[in-house]
């Protein structure tokens, strides 16, 4: 931290002569380039910092590193000021305009975009402004403030004396010994968003005699600093914020070097606001392993966040825009909704990211899918998380036309599910999609909008994937003009390629199975893993001998892989339905087959619309080989809730 007073003294007086385009006026001053300019130094000393909440003042020293941008009322380009002198002294070079008169004014530390001019707000006391930034991305210094963002401002009294008052109010931690190993970047955000870094305007009084005060220039602001470097336990380190009293609290992250993070949210407002040149010491926050329960935070802060097995963060795909009301749009981006909002997106052909997230990944925030998503092309990907998501139109929500990336959702609520949700079925065509991933969810077929056959992934003519997981989901029908379904099928990919097939630990209730097409490929190059299903109320009417219909219609099968643990109940049978195999050579699969439980599994305040999951805590079923009935935990059968 510096608190700096410059003193001007011995002004040149030949003169350096240079040519430059001009260029438009800005902020009502004219905008000059730096042409016909004198020699001028500045000796610059220091002075102690003024610290607030019980903190130890301190003396600060020039580096022979540091540069200040001058101001001499003619021009915003000025070469750079420096020195090549340390200590609580020394002496900056550079040049002026030819006949500058003055007052000069100055911006530690030199940023090249920084301008001079008028005030945008009129008022009585607001004079002239320098619009500089502070910056949301630091860097880390071991025991003091980031050069970059101690920023500070003055102007020359008589073209001898400059005082500086320094913009930025500062927060001062440590981190333990276990929280600092392998950390690479340690950020912070008020909960309530609060602008704290981004472009601001330094007000002069209108008589030109001191730096007044600041404010933010609209729509180029941070809500979030960001120290990057490696930190040391026990270590004193400085975040630079624009003033700010943090009235919800706010929220600390770690991010490691190998993805992982920590955070710790408070929400205690701080005693007081941190003015400028304050230090408020936190001390060394007790974190948390994982993501803050904030998703925009954690996205702001350049965290991964996960959605079923991909990972996606800031800095593959940009800032997130937060959605604070009801609101829509057509085109690709990143998406957070706050709470108790609904957004709509109608982006239909689908060529970049479509990133969409629920803020506090509770499913309060909503989401309407407006149009049939097409996706096509090399960046063309879709990940859902935490979302309550309905849409527009009874046709399939997802379609993929030419070669993507992948769709991928995590804890969401899906409903009124009529036909089939992702399909590649163009004429002609042969794309790919590489991953599509479903975790957490609950999948509702609503039989209202007569939902009879339903095929969650269906991939026709020549299109593949190149894998599919289908994890902790629940799937239920709800009957209305259809009163029972007549076909479910988890995949179906009947003449292009399939990876990895993952179907694990799902609770399926009241879909129907048919026994030669629950996974349908014909080709299958990677394992297949159908285990720790939980089957529910199946419609058996269309069955022969087999529950879950396995199938690979000709080309290649798979060669590893686990298909067992699967249970399923029905009332009306006394019948054993086997895990149907229906292509030969499969032998090198771990199989076994899947028993008909004894007892309803499904409890009476079974309710999955409302967030109710009510299964019982352990199951039985009949052993033919002992001749005995076998009782089981629920705790690693089906969707686990």
């Amino acid at each position: 931290m510096k608190k700096m007073r410059f003193v001007l003294f011995a002004v040149a007086a030949m003169a350096a002569a240079s040519c430059a385009k001009e260029l438009a006026p800005e902020n009502g001053k004219e905008n000059t380039p730096a042409a016909n300019l004198v020699p001028m130094t500045f000796t610059a000393g220091t002075e102690a910092t003024k610290v607030a909440l019980q903190e130890d003042g301190k003396t600060l020293h020039w580096e022979a590193t540091d540069q200040l941008k001058v101001f001499d009322g003619v021009s915003n380009e000025l070469p750079a000021f420096t020195t090549t002198e340390s200590g609580a002294s020394v002496t900056f070079a550079g040049q002026v305009s030819d006949g500058a008169a003055g007052p000069f004014y100055a911006l530690y530390p030199y940023q090249a975009a920084a301008t001079f001019g008028a005030s945008t707000i009129t008022t009585a006391e607001y004079g002239d402004v320098i619009t500089a930034t502070v910056p949301a991305e630091q860097t880390a210094v071991a025991g003091g403030v980031p050069a970059n963002a101690f920023i500070a401002a003055a102007v020359s009294d008589n073209k001898d004396n400059f005082t500086f008052k320094t913009i930025c109010g500062f927060i001062k931690f440590q981190l333990s010994e276990e929280d600092a190993a392998g950390a690479v970047a340690v950020s912070i955000s008020g909960n309530d968003l609060a602008a704290i870094a981004g472009d601001v305007e330094i007000f002069f009084s209108k008589a030109g005699t001191e730096a007044f005060g600041q404010d933010y220039v609209r729509g180029a602001t941070k809500d979030y600093v960001t120290l990057t470097g490696s930190f040391k336990a026990d270590t004193d380190y400085y975040f630079a914020i624009r003033s700010n009293k943090f009235a919800s609290g706010f929220t600390m992250t770690i991010k490691y070097a190998d993805g992982s993070c920590k955070h710790v949210t408070t929400t205690q407002a701080a005693p007081q606001t941190i003015s400028r040149n304050m230090v408020m010491n936190i001390g060394k926050p007790v974190f948390k392993a994982g993501l803050p329960n904030d998703l925009y935070i954690a996205w702001q802060h350049g965290l991964d966040i996960d959605v079923a097995g991909q990972t996606f963060n800031k800095a593959t795909y940009g800032d997130a825009k937060l959605i604070k009301k009801d609101d829509s749009s057509s085109t690709a981006g990143v998406y957070i909704i706050d709470s108790g909002f609904t957004f709509k997106t109608n982006y239909q052909a689908v060529t970049e990211p479509l990133i969409i997230f629920g803020r506090y990944n509770d499913r309060s925030s909503g989401l309407t899918i407006g149009k049939i998503h097409k996706l096509g092309g090399a960046n063309a990907l879709i990940a859902y998380k935490g979302l309550n998501v309905t849409w527009d139109n009874n046709n399939q929500p997802f379609q993929v036309t030419a070669d993507s990336e992948c769709i991928v959702m995590d804890n969401c609520n899906f409903n009124h599910i009529r036909n089939t949700f992702i399909t590649a079925t163009v004429s002609g065509a042969s794309s790919v999609l590489k991953n599509v991933g479903v975790t957490n969810s609950e999948i509702k077929i609503n039989g209202t909008n007569k939902a009879a056959a339903y095929i969650f992934l269906s991939s026709h003519t020549g299109n593949g994937i190149e894998s599919f997981t289908f994890k902790n989901n629940v799937v239920y029908f709800v009957p209305g003009t259809v009163t029972a379904m007549t076909d479910f099928k988890a995949i179906e990919v009947k003449s292009g390629t399939s990876g990895d097939v993952i179907i694990e630990n799902n609770t399926f209730d009241k879909t129907t199975i048919p026994n030669s097409a629950f996974v349908r490929i014909k080709t299958l190059n990677g394992q297949l893993v159908i285990k720790n299903n939980l089957f529910n109320e199946v419609n058996l009417t269309t069955m022969n001998s087999g529950l879950l219909g396995i199938t690979t219609t000709t080309g290649t099968i798979p060669t590893s892989g686990e298909v067992s643990n699967n249970f399923y109940y029905k009332a009306d049978t006394e019948n054993t339905y086997k895990l149907g195999l229906a292509t030969a050579g499969l032998d090198n699969l771990t199989k076994k087959y899947s028993p008909q439980l004894a007892l309803d599994p499904i409890l009476t305040d079974w309710d999955p619309a409302n967030g109710k999951f009510g299964i019982a805590e352990t199951i039985t079923y009949y052993n033919s080989g002992s001749g005995q009935n076998i009782t089981v935990s629920t705790a690693g059968v089906g969707a686990q809730r």
